[in-house]
């Protein structure tokens, strides 16, 4: 799961939302510095991932993948399944993505003196270029695929993950509606004001 799923799973945009957006920047267990709502958001996304990786059908989903791809395969199915998230939005959501978009932007605004250092250029880029918007395409998946593999020591093992996975279909679309619902079934046991689901 990446930032749209994670966003989405927080339920009403709230302080909680911010938290579990900038989850992956904090580190630690100590969260005594944030105000609890933000606390809460980063120890549910945390939550989220432990109940995603462990889960017995993304397990297969990534034993399809060879084994020097294998380590990069939760990266890929990260970013697929915000892909098939926002291309299947209105199937979840009565809120339209473009509004969704627009109220975890302003939340991060407002929020922004508890960003992390190492995640606000991202932050502008987010709001710029619309990003949960981009996800439905996949050239923009790509893109932002390797502008990841562009922060790691071998980038080029992560675009050749990416392009077996492309040339490869391993049934993620098959997996992701079943996954996603439990997902949120999961949220709804953590956080009372999800989104309206149609």
């Amino acid at each position: 799961m990446n930032y749209l799923a994670h966003s989405a799973l927080s339920g009403t945009v709230s302080s909680f939302t911010i938290g579990n957006f900038i989850a992956d920047h904090v580190r630690g267990r100590d969260l005594s510095h944030f105000p609890v709502d933000i606390a809460l958001g980063i120890q549910f996304h945390r939550s989220i991932d432990q109940f995603f990786d462990n889960h017995h059908q993304v397990k297969l989903l990534r034993a399809q993948f060879p084994d020097g791809f294998r380590r990069y395969s939760g990266i890929i199915l990260d970013m697929w399944f915000d892909h098939l998230l926002a291309i299947n939005w209105d199937s979840f959501y009565s809120v339209t993505l473009s509004e969704f978009q627009t109220q975890v932007s302003k939340a991060l605004r407002q929020n922004i003196d508890v960003i992390p250092d190492s995640q606000k250029r991202f932050v502008d880029y987010f709001h710029q270029e619309r990003l949960f918007e981009k996800y439905k395409r996949r050239q923009d998946i790509a893109r932002n695929i390797t502008l990841m593999a562009s922060r790691l020591k071998k980038p080029q093992h992560l675009i050749d993950c990416f392009t077996f996975f492309m040339e490869h279909p391993i049934g993620v679309s098959k997996v992701f509606e079943r996954v996603y619902r439990e997902m949120m079934q999961k949220a709804e046991q953590h956080n009372p004001t999800n989104l309206q689901v149609v």
